[in-house]
């Protein structure tokens, strides 16, 4: 006679529960080294290339070695689960990784947005040294975020997975509440600037200016790319029962990974192309 616990597992449900998850960890495993030989091979152009390493925001220079933390945590992170082994540094370093991102791209809109608003204070105000401790601020709250996840936090608890979702969710949509007011005044700006030099000159301008082009772009990939994946988890966390709710964070979680973890590196790629496009790849200015 056949056990419950034998049933169950070998039941098809738990079959196709375990084919999903397996399929989940195999394409983060994929992600995940992606992402490694992706920002491998963008860091040494941003930091070896002299014209592109000093005409490159030191902001977006921490962005990509994030990314690269994060390429690395999420390799380790789906090596491990399929090897059947829970990691709690790891597992913190991942989620500390998404939380660098985010804070990484504040500081690029904060950036942007002294930049438009005060353009003759900028040089004054974001100085070298503000921006390095800006930096450092950033770095050290995602260090204290992964020890208290490593010391404090057991990742293999249910409350504990349930409280850092909860968590990552309302840092996500503060980041992008913020980002959207920042991001709003300055395309205001941008406009009220189109038009007037529209009305100055002789013959008006056609068209959507490149600054317009560039700010709906990167908001375009922020928001494509991470919202869908922070709003369908949102709706599993509140309001899925608990049997179909590890079936739709399956679902999703290996659906969505692939946009959230893109979106990484649309931003990297698209500065380091306008640089390279702007300064020309000559061996000389390495």
């Amino acid at each position: 006679m056949t056990s419950g616990l034998e049933a169950l597992t070998t039941s098809p449900d738990h079959e196709k529960m375990a084919d999903l998850a397996f399929t989940r960890m195999a394409f983060g495993l994929a992600i995940g080294i992606l992402i490694m030989v992706v920002n491998s091979a963008q860091v040494p152009i941003v930091f070896l290339v002299k014209s592109i390493r000093d005409s490159t925001s030191p902001y977006i220079k921490s962005l990509l070695i994030s990314d690269c933390v994060f390429g690395v945590a999420t390799t380790a992170k789906y090596v491990y689960e399929i090897i059947g082994v829970v990691s709690i540094p790891v597992s913190g370093i991942h989620a500390a990784a998404i939380l660098c991102s985010h804070c990484h791209i504040v500081l690029v809109s904060l950036d942007r947005y002294i930049a438009i608003f005060f353009p003759l204070r900028y040089e004054g105000i974001m100085t070298s040294r503000v921006a390095g401790i800006s930096i450092a601020i950033v770095w050290l709250v995602v260090c204290f975020f992964w020890l208290f996840a490593w010391l404090y936090v057991d990742i293999q608890s249910h409350e504990t997975q349930y409280a850092l979702a909860l968590f990552m969710i309302f840092v996500f949509y503060v980041i992008l509440v913020l980002v959207l007011i920042l991001y709003g005044r300055i395309a205001v700006i941008a406009y009220r600037q189109n038009r007037k030099v529209n009305d100055q000159a002789t013959t008006p301008a056609n068209g959507i200016s490149q600054a317009t082009r560039t700010l709906a772009l990167i908001l375009g990939c922020y928001y494509i790319f991470w919202l869908p994946y922070f709003s369908v988890f949102s709706y599993s966390i509140f309001n899925v029962d608990t049997e179909n709710k590890r079936l739709l964070i399956v679902v999703i979680d290996g659906s969505l990974l692939f946009a959230s973890m893109t979106r990484l590196q649309m931003s990297s790629f698209m500065h380091a192309g306008r640089k390279l496009t702007e300064n020309g790849f000559a061996p000389n200015a390495i």
